[in-house]
């Protein structure tokens, strides 16, 4: 049996976008014409505004904001957007907006492990603020 989930967003009423539309067609080459598929509709809850929040605010941070990546003189030249793009890039992340709660932790985790290792920085829990 062949399985693989792709998230997809519901966009004017009843209509749904596939957000990785190219992977998803490339999955469904694997079947024959003719065979049954059956399709399973689930709500995913989406990374939380706290989530968001430490992402872009502690995490990206900026120049001023100690404990943050963008305070390291390794990353200082960056703008938020660039070097969000470059960590999706290092952890091969298509998109970020998309993420589930546990998953978008799960990244934020890799990036704090990576920062202490490649960096030796620390950057700040979201119980430490």
């Amino acid at each position: 049996m062949k399985l693989k989930s792709f998230k997809a967003v519901v966009e004017g009423g009843y209509e749904i976008r596939i957000l990785n539309r190219e992977s998803f067609d490339k999955f469904l080459n694997n079947f024959e014409e003719g065979t049954m598929l059956e399709l399973v509709v689930k709500e995913i809850e989406n990374r939380t505004q706290l989530q968001n929040s430490y992402y872009w605010g502690q995490v990206i941070g900026s120049p001023s904001k100690e404990g943050s990546l963008m305070s390291n003189e390794m990353f200082q030249g960056y703008t938020k957007q660039e070097l969000h793009e470059a960590l999706k890039e290092k952890f091969d992340v298509k998109s970020t907006a998309g993420m589930e709660q546990e998953e978008f932790t799960e990244y934020i985790n890799k990036i704090i492990r990576w920062a202490a290792e490649f960096a030796g920085m620390y950057i700040k829990e979201p119980e430490d603020l």
